[in-house]
């Protein structure tokens, strides 16, 4: 039965136990939204947890056809008191009797295996002592999401989340049938992105000054060529690995790839391109969102209703609810700078490349994507390409950046 003709079934999910306490968890209800959007509203009581929400965390699953799928993704309360979080289902998720479980896990325990460049799903680099390490994910995403939406990860380290090598669908023909068509997205590199955009308390760590406020912000207010040294690029479909415009030493860019010191240190570090943002912001997802085909300001941060109205500008990153592996502030807070350019969004291109690697450039104006505090819903859109008029990779109060390094 497909899950927009059912009734969600709420199962008692048994806590795990810590050395200090015993909380329980019980999901008392879950009821589908109507007209359906993929969000579900699950309520559940916690006991035994105690008022620091940094203590547990809660792990909502359900299992369809065999297979546990994860529901929760970090943001859910895990204090004591009833609590209705929204989870957001795969579009085609087809299900009978369906039952929600959670899971209460002590993050004190929660500790990762280290892990290997490019194969483990985290790359740390600590701004302090200049070392990069690797640490694989947790038994649940929702715990790794939690481990690393601290003031510290946003702050005192960068954190770089894994895109593993595969085929992915990207691009909408429905909404961008002419200027980003659905294709195949080839990854033969698996890459490493920031979890976050950079903040701007990152920034000034690394370079002893910021334009803007040194909190946990996305960084804004600067120029391509003031973070990364250089605002030009090579021709459409030139590889990244071949591309001749590198970042310079004394930009941000330039710092922090100094820092990667495991043995691949020659390995490309830069801005993302078009599609390996794409790739990234969607994680598996083919709706328009990443969280299904209706904008919802829980997930994501526009003008057209923000969750958290004192934020008229950029705001603090981790806020909203991430995608499904793990990557926050990908529709809204500032729009992402990337390694492309484009005449608009919905000028018809050719030429698309289908190599996540390749640079997609097509018009006169830097891309950015995702959306941000300023402006729309639909800029925020997976698929649209936006810009700046002046095309110059400018200064603005809406727009930052993200890393990326390809594992070779």
């Amino acid at each position: 039965m497909n899950l927009k003709q059912m009734t969600l079934a709420a199962a008692l999910g048994l806590a795990a136990t810590s050395a200090l306490a015993a909380p329980t968890i019980n999901v008392t209800a879950a009821q589908q939204r109507y007209p359906w959007n993929n969000i579900v509203d699950v309520t559940y009581t916690l006991t035994g947890c105690g008022n620091d929400s940094s203590t547990y965390a809660v792990v909502l699953t359900t299992t369809i056809g065999g297979a546990e799928v994860e529901l929760s993704n970090g943001a859910e309360p895990s204090v004591d008191g009833t609590h209705t979080v929204a989870c957001a289902l795969p579009s085609d998720l087809q299900a009978k009797n369906c039952k929600i479980t959670g899971k209460v896990y002590a993050m004190a325990n929660c500790t990762p295996d280290t892990g290997t460049d490019g194969v483990a799903e985290y790359m740390i680099v600590n701004l302090a002592t200049k070392k990069t390490t690797f640490e694989k994910k947790l038994s649940y995403q929702t715990l790794s999401n939690k481990r690393y939406n601290t003031t510290d990860y946003k702050t005192k380290y960068i954190v770089f989340r894994l895109v593993p090598k595969g085929t992915y669908k990207i691009g909408d023909d429905v909404n961008y049938a002419s200027a980003n068509p659905r294709r195949d997205c080839n990854v033969n590199n698996a890459y490493y992105l920031t979890m976050y955009p950079v903040t701007s308390a990152q920034y000034a760590n690394v370079m002893g000054n910021v334009t803007t406020y040194t909190d946990t912000s996305a960084t804004n207010n600067l120029s391509i060529s003031t973070f990364r040294g250089g605002n030009t690029l090579d021709a459409n479909g030139t590889s990244l690995l071949s591309n001749s415009q590198k970042p310079t030493d004394a930009s941000f860019v330039g710092k922090v790839k100094a820092m990667i010191t495991d043995s691949h240190t020659n390995n490309w570090f830069d801005m993302p391109n078009d599609n390996m943002w794409e790739v990234a912001a969607r994680a598996g997802a083919t709706t328009v969102y990443y969280w299904g085909d209706n904008w919802n300001n829980e997930f994501g941060s526009a003008i057209s209703g923000d969750l958290y109205p004192g934020y008229a500008k950029a705001h603090p990153v981790g806020m909203r609810r991430p995608n499904a592996w793990g990557f926050y502030d990908m529709s809204g807070n500032v729009f992402t700078y990337v390694m492309g350019k484009t005449a608009g969004s919905t000028s018809a291109t050719s030429n698309q490349p289908t190599d996540a690697l390749n640079i997609f450039s097509s018009g006169s104006y830097w891309t950015m994507r995702g959306g941000s505090w300023n402006i729309n819903a639909p800029s925020a859109r997976l698929s649209c390409r936006s810009n700046y008029t002046n095309g110059i990779g400018g200064a603005y109060a809406s727009s930052g950046f993200r890393l990326a390094r390809i594992v070779q």
